[in-house]
């Protein structure tokens, strides 16, 4: 079983689980194989993602999974053309039209990016070394992206802004792999070694005349932190380049709500607590609540449980308050369903909390 974009979702696909509308009804159930009259219903409905069986041998995923076909400079290529198809994309945005909007724009900027030698070489250079930092950077740009269509940035800003955000990382290639794929705490050498890694990169981007110099800015400051308590240079507040800033939250975001060798993923509760917790410290607090305004981490129509144990259908969504989505229940704690259905608002019930995604 995989959960898929309902972009991504194509006739004769069968369904791992049954998808419900916001009122907590049943539109297609699970064992069904879809129609393409089916597909274009749930994206009038703003479905955002099925679950679907998974074939023995499928398709690859937009989001770096490699077909045995094709070389990895091929991958790289079509994996950034997807990124503005992938289900992060499409889930993470509240403003349905803002969405669309800023989706026009990035694909065209994905578009002029997959015909850039020197990025496409990084990226591969970036996947050869580990898919798992590939993924992760196209997920920060993605973010990345929509938090500087949310700030207003015009296409050319926007344009430095991905170029960084997928390349913040290169650092990386030039390391041992031991120091981030290791199960245990690295020892103080290791450390110094590891965190290294920002101004390698930084060396890296500078040395490629058809990168700009504010995007190289994102792989030298990408640690830095609001208080000045990051590195490599500590620089603090406004000394910060805007672009590093947007990187280094998306960058946190994604890390957290992904699974690491040492330790399980966080929830997205978790980690938009985190995020509000750092606020002011570790990153600019207008900066996160901007980010979080555009973050859809509860999507409509998306199943959730509850710290209480009940299940529901998440029917809306609060951009100023996206992690106290309002909640229509569809089965009790005990597995009891529910008649008729109610919600419940987070928002007001401060003592219930999404526990995460079901």
């Amino acid at each position: 079983m995989k959960e898929v974009s309902i972009w991504n979702l194509k006739p004769g696909d069968m369904l791992a689980k049954s998808v419900f509308s916001p009122s907590g009804q049943v539109l297609l159930k699970e064992g069904k194989r879809v129609t393409q009259p089916e597909i274009d219903r749930l994206r009038k409905l703003r479905v955002t993602t099925v679950f679907i069986r998974e074939p023995q041998q499928g398709n690859a995923e937009s989001d770096g999974q490699i077909r045995s076909d094709e070389s990895d400079e091929q991958h790289v290529i079509r994996a950034l053309l997807a990124c503005a198809d992938s289900r992060n994309a499409r889930e993470m945005m509240t403003d349905s039209e803002a969405e669309k909007r800023f989706l026009d724009r990035f694909r065209r900027i994905l578009s002029d990016l997959a015909a850039h030698s020197t990025l496409v070489g990084l990226l591969t250079e970036l996947y050869r070394t580990d898919a798992f930092l590939f993924r992760h950077s196209l997920r920060v740009a993605v973010s990345a992206g929509i938090l500087g269509a949310a700030l207003g940035y015009d296409d050319d800003r926007l344009r430095e802004l991905t170029i960084g955000a997928l390349c913040f990382d290169i650092g990386m290639t030039r390391l041992p792999s031991r120091l981030w794929q290791n199960e245990r705490v690295l020892n103080e050498k290791e450390r110094a070694e590891l965190e290294n890694h920002p101004v390698i990169g930084y060396r890296l981007l500078s040395r490629c005349r058809d990168i700009p110099p504010a995007s190289a800015v994102c792989a030298l400051q990408h640690h830095e932190r609001f208080d000045g308590e990051g590195y490599p240079q500590r620089l603090k507040g406004s000394e910060i380049h805007p672009y590093a800033s947007i990187v280094a939250i998306c960058d946190v975001y994604h890390a957290l709500i992904s699974p690491r060798r040492h330790r399980a993923a966080y929830s997205r509760k978790e980690a938009v607590e985190f995020l509000f917790a750092s606020g002011g410290f570790y990153f600019d607090f207008s900066l996160v609540r901007t980010f979080l305004r555009q973050i859809c981490i509860y999507p409509v129509h998306c199943s959730v449980s509850l710290s209480n144990g009940d299940i529901g259908v998440v029917s809306f969504v609060d951009a100023d308050i996206p992690h106290r989505p309002v909640v229509k229940i569809v089965r009790k704690a005990d597995g009891t369903p529910v008649h008729p259905l109610y919600e419940i608002d987070l928002r007001r019930n401060v003592d219930i909390v999404v526990v995460d995604l079901v």
